[in-house]
């Protein structure tokens, strides 16, 4: 499975209408098969640090087609707990 095929089967299994990146993140790590995609593309790919490839896979979830962009730079909690900037994407 890949990066992209992955995003598309947590967006479609996610319910509700409305989620942040790092709720896609977060699935992303929970399954064995979406971690295994995680990390193929973040080897396989240039990026010198986490947050950069975070923000790929953002660009990828607002490329998938099943959302659009609802806020930019809201404000949620990171993996660690921390407060930070991020993005609310709504279904379409």
């Amino acid at each position: 499975m890949c990066l992209e095929d992955a995003i598309k089967e947590i967006i479609n299994s996610l319910h509700g209408r409305y989620f942040d990146s790092h709720t896609v993140l977060s699935e992303l790590l929970k399954n064995n098969e979406y971690h295994l995609a995680y990390m193929k593309d973040f080897c396989e790919g240039n990026y010198s640090t986490i947050p950069l490839f975070h923000s790929h896979i953002a660009k990828c979830i607002g490329s998938t087609g099943l959302v659009k962009q609802k806020l930019d730079n809201v404000i949620t909690l990171s993996l660690h707990g921390q407060p930070v900037p991020n993005m609310l994407w709504e279904k379409v």
